[in-house]
């Protein structure tokens, strides 16, 4: 992977990171990437190229299992991860929570309404300073569904939406 930097208009070689099944969202200046297959939490700094450990991811898991083919997003200043699928092929429908801060820790937040994988997930009013909310759309539990819900993070609470998709879908 390279990098480029418009102050210093040079490309970067960055150090290769095997992150299969991981998410990835911006984190005071960083990348930040949980979870995947075999993999906990990291830091990749874009000024430097080099990465870091994360926040431990496993710490605030069920049972400390790896988690993937969730959804990640950054609500304002908490990193939020949810749903996703345990290597036994178990669905997930816990989110845990990163607080903002430097030396934040992973915190267990509110269950989902339906356990879900390979969903699609998006901050509501990004831009928005008071923006608290993230929606889950789609995914597999059982099945492939077109239910959509949404987590307050202020509240750590999950509601079920009733608009749905068109049809089920994966991401």
């Amino acid at each position: 992977m390279l990098s480029f930097d418009a102050a210093d208009p040079t490309w970067l070689q960055l150090r290769e990171r095997a992150l299969d099944g991981a998410c990835a969202v911006v984190r005071e200046q960083e990348v930040l990437v949980a979870g995947g297959k075999h993999h906990d939490c990291s830091k990749l700094s874009p000024r430097t190229g080099l990465w870091s450990a994360g926040p431990a991811l496993f710490d605030a898991l069920p049972h400390r299992r790896t988690r993937e083919a969730h959804c990640a997003g950054q609500v304002g200043a908490a990193t939020v991860v949810c749903g996703g699928l345990d290597p036994p092929l178990h669905d997930f429908c816990s989110t845990i929570v990163l607080p903002g801060g430097a030396d934040a820790a992973w915190k267990r937040g509110a269950e989902m309404v339906v356990s879900r994988c390979s969903a699609g997930g998006a901050v509501v009013r990004p831009r928005d300073a008071n923006g608290h909310q993230f929606l889950v759309a789609g995914g597999r539990g059982p099945r492939s569904s077109d239910s959509t819900e949404l987590y307050d993070v202020v509240d750590d609470r999950w509601v079920r939406i009733e608009a749905r998709l068109m049809e089920p879908m994966e991401c």
